[in-house]
């Protein structure tokens, strides 16, 4: 069987409408949820993450949130570590770099894993040397498809009345 019903669904506070976000649902069969939701502060994007029922990180280990394509496809906004409550709440801020990435459709979706912190400094040190995006380390612990208006632009116009402010 499963379950129906959005328990949880939205964030704190609801996705409020016309906005971008990510339900995370559990990926190791744990009890853990989440979610994500895209805003600006002072023309600065950014990504606002709340999970709960997270084991609390070991020793040498944190979680990372990911803007996930592939794992060949994937950047790591943000490294945190998860105490005793297992809640991860924070704000992430998007390099307007991988914003442009994430308007082109390439990051589908938004991820959170338990990462090794030697063996992520291991693959960004790779990644600068080779001038490329970092390949995805750890284990996915909760994962959803980024939905709502503001990332891709596929099959719809290109304009925008998004001036002003």
């Amino acid at each position: 069987g499963g379950t129906t019903g959005t328990t949880g669904a939205t964030g704190p506070t609801g996705a409020a409408p016309g906005s971008t976000f990510a339900v995370l649902e559990p990926q190791d069969g744990s009890d853990a949820t989440g979610g994500a939701q895209f805003g600006r502060i002072r023309n600065r994007a950014y990504l606002q993450i709340g999970a709960s029922g997270l084991e609390p990180s070991r020793p040498g280990e944190n979680y990372v949130i990911w803007l996930y394509g592939s794992d060949q496809n994937a950047f790591p906004l943000s490294f945190e570590r998860v105490r005793q409550q297992g809640t991860l709440r924070g704000l992430a801020p998007i390099p307007a770099e991988v914003l442009a990435v994430l308007a082109q459709g390439r990051f589908d979706a938004v991820d959170i894993s338990r990462t090794d912190i030697s063996e992520l400094q291991a693959a960004l040190r790779r990644a600068r040397q080779d001038q490329a995006p970092p390949p995805y380390v750890g284990e996915s612990v909760l994962r959803g498809p980024i939905q709502g208006p503001g990332v891709t632009t596929a099959g719809g116009g290109q304009g925008g009345d998004s001036s002003g402010g």
